[in-house]
């Protein structure tokens, strides 16, 4: 998401030296979000500036493993097979494939593709691993995709959004997307997030640890 605000220009096109206040302004002028959330998503990304008494974040700082990208992620492969962390369309594709011929993504569809995707790459990498808070955290991401491409109040997202955003990594207002009128806080994206979870398929663990050996 940082990228695409960069890409349209909410973030400095050179990924550089940005500040809360930037962030701020960038995630409620592009996407409506709240300060709570700008505020979530600058301060651990400030802990990657190797300077302790710096103010600002560079975009290609938060390129490391577990700040952003994670294992399971929806389209990008484990860092074990790759730690350069691009967007990867068979691993995209795979996590889609769980949709079906869906148009839309609910929080009970998106729930099961997560948790089936994640399994899935679960039994490729014998490094997996997926903690409790990370787990946290993928819930997250759903939930902010369903959000943004659909809405806080409703979260169900069209599937051509989606797909456009993680393709091109631009918003897709060629295709008639525009941001919600209702702010997306901290609140409502953990509740959206845990409503994931507990839609989470019967049988199917959320969590995993590196095998032994």
């Amino acid at each position: 998401m940082l990228n695409t605000l960069a890409n349209h220009g909410f973030l400095p096109h050179n990924g550089r030296h940005i500040t809360l206040d930037i962030i701020k302004s960038a995630f409620s002028d592009g996407i409506n979000m709240g300060d709570d959330i700008a505020v979530g998503t600058f301060t651990p990304g400030l802990a990657t500036n190797p300077d302790p008494n710096a103010d600002y974040i560079d975009l290609d700082m938060l390129n490391k493993h577990n700040v952003i990208e994670h294992d399971g992620s929806m389209s990008r492969r484990d860092e074990y097979f790759d730690p350069t962390n691009p967007f990867d369309a068979g691993t995209f594709n795979q996590f889609l494939s769980y949709f079906g011929t869906a148009q839309t993504s609910d929080v009970t569809s998106i729930s099961n593709a997560r948790a089936r995707h994640i399994q899935q790459m679960s039994s490729l990498n014998p490094t997996m691993n997926v903690t409790e808070a990370r787990e946290g955290t993928s819930a997250g991401e759903c939930a902010f995709m369903l959000a943004v491409w659909g809405s806080p109040d409703n979260p169900v997202a069209k599937r051509s959004y989606f797909e456009y955003f993680f393709r091109n990594e631009r918003f897709p207002v060629v295709l008639g997307w525009s941001p919600t009128d209702t702010a997306l806080t901290v609140p409502t994206l953990l509740q959206i997030a845990q409503d994931i979870t507990d839609a989470s398929p019967a049988g199917i663990p959320l969590t995993f640890a590196p095998r032994a050996g």
